[in-house]
């Protein structure tokens, strides 16, 4: 990492620009700013692909692959680029994710730093594509038959995937240059399996492509192994050591949502589902109920079974109908549970969040010293307390707070009573909490979403300062309309005061639905 540090002041998308013409100037505005710093140090770029989703394609999620010479170090572009004030920075081997804030929503910026590679077998050097680019308005952009060739194969050898909307593309491509395509294919991936991709384009049966991609794979490597014995090599030890490194320091956020029946956790949960990534910047949004699990459930192994899931999920309508477990039984229970969400942690959760995924926890097992009916605990109160501190650490937690009136209007599985103390309780058990959040869920469902949304870029942010060495400059700090939300990041760095926060809206969800 470069020594130098930037001055740099966290931020969230706001509302500066209203309306999808102001959201799309902000958008080309950002990708200026972003060229005109790769220009002033002299690094050659140019736009692998989607041209022509610039700025329209943006909104609904897009991003900008944009392509630089092999060996660009990652922690130069984030220097260079750290007074953008990027929310969230995800590095791999050979691509560097960035998101920053453009009006209510967020820019995806993918550096390609290094060769067209799989698993760091090399099929397409980045300095042709560069020489071979051009202007298009103002903006670099690789040649049509690049575009077309790495549209086809960057999803085909990384994902196994071919996508159908690049099929116009690709068969223009054909059409103007057969004879560069067809060189193209041949280097990459020999005679004899080009002269088979030539004739899927011929037929006009590319969407077949996906049953190719095996091989693709094997004939890039074997021939990059031939060529290139020892720099293949290493490069399968980088990529290998760069997805060590997101296991180890995983750029995705675990978040519990937790509340009373009736707060809205399931529907919260839902619409961040729903959320492209010019919302939220992850890859993927995974929500579970409690966690997901790698034990079968105690309740199937009474009746012989081994599954991991029952067949199908129970619904509860009666939270604490059933009769609570001995001290014994509600020992055990806490030791098999605690041993399964550590197992789901190691073999589930670490490469899920390395990935870049959202996991989202519909309730959680630190529940348990606030509602012990529900799990059927019979144990004491302070075993209770020392489970709920010794289970998997998560990044945020976030508690949807209403009235017990509000609650109990719209749900009635517990008694008001008992939705009165819950809340009270679920308000002390997250205000104590370092990473927790408390959000006014006495409000039609968009705000609250959006707030929540807040929480969670605010969080990223601080997190990308931290971990990117930027000196975050004092900025006035201004809430989100939450209940006695806590909107510093335990991730930020000592001192750090949190970014200013507009306030909620629910733009965003409407702009990407």
């Amino acid at each position: 990492m470069n020594t130098e540090i930037a001055r740099y002041s966290p931020a969230i998308p706001d509302e500066t620009a209203s309306g999808e013409e102001g959201v799309e100037r902000e958008f080309l505005s950002l990708l200026d700013q972003v060229f005109r710093r790769l220009r002033q140090h002299n690094i050659r770029h140019c736009v692998l692909r989607n041209r022509d989703r610039i700025p329209r394609g943006l909104l609904t999620g897009s991003d900008v692959d944009v392509l630089v010479p092999a060996g660009t170090l990652a922690s130069e572009l984030v220097r260079i680029m750290g007074d953008l004030r990027p929310t969230h920075v995800v590095p791999h081997r050979s691509t560097l994710e960035v998101y920053f804030p453009a009006g209510p929503l967020l820019l995806h910026v993918d550096f390609l730093i290094q060769d067209r590679e799989w698993r760091g077998a090399r099929y397409l050097r980045n300095e042709e594509i560069l020489d071979a680019a051009r202007d298009d308005d103002g903006m670099p952009v690789a040649s049509p038959v690049h575009q077309a060739f790495c549209a086809w194969f960057s999803s085909l050898t990384r994902r196994g995937k071919f996508k159908p909307r690049y099929v116009p593309l690709i068969s223009s491509a054909f059409r103007d240059s057969p004879d560069a395509m067809a060189r193209l294919l041949t280097r990459a991936f020999g005679r004899r399996l080009a002269l088979e991709l030539l004739g899927l384009a011929e037929r006009g049966e590319l969407q077949r492509s996906d049953e190719f991609a095996g091989r693709c794979r094997r004939a890039i490597w074997l021939r990059a192994l031939r060529r290139q014995p020892l720099a293949t090599l290493w490069g399968l030890a980088a990529h290998y050591a760069a997805e060590a490194r997101l296991w180890a320091r995983p750029p995705g956020l675990s978040v519990a949502v937790l509340g009373p029946d009736g707060s809205g956790k399931s529907a919260v949960a839902s619409a961040l589902t729903s959320a492209t990534r010019a919302v939220l910047p992850f890859t993927a949004v995974s929500v579970h109920h409690l966690y997901e699990r790698v034990l079968p459930r105690l309740s199937e192994l009474k009746k012989g079974r081994l599954r991991r899931r029952p067949s199908a999920p129970a619904v509860v309508h009666n939270p604490h109908g059933k009769t609570a477990h001995t001290a014994l039984g509600s020992l055990f229970t806490l030791g098999y549970s605690m041993l399964d969400q550590w197992l789901s942690q190691f073999l589930f959760v670490r490469s899920r969040l390395g990935r870049n995924t959202l996991l989202c926890h519909d309730r959680y097992m630190i529940e348990i010293v606030v509602d012990p009916k529900r799990f059927r605990y019979g144990g004491p109160q302070w075993l209770a307390r020392a489970f709920s501190r010794i289970t998997p650490r998560l990044d945020l937690v976030v508690l949807l707070d209403a009235p017990a009136e509000v609650l109990q209007s719209r749900k009635q599985e517990v008694e008001f009573k008992e939705t009165k103390r819950q809340r009270e309780a679920y308000r002390a058990l997250v205000s104590a909490l370092p990473n927790g959040h408390v959000v006014d869920a006495n409000r039609p469902l968009p705000p609250v979403v959006e707030d929540v949304r807040r929480i969670l870029l605010l969080y990223l942010a601080h997190r990308t300062a931290h971990r990117f060495r930027f000196a975050v400059a004092g900025a006035a700090t201004s809430g989100v309309s939450t209940s006695g939300a806590k909107l510093s990041s335990p991730a930020a760095p000592a001192g750090a005061a949190p970014a200013a926060v507009a306030p909620a809206t629910a733009v965003p969800f409407e702009v990407c639905r």
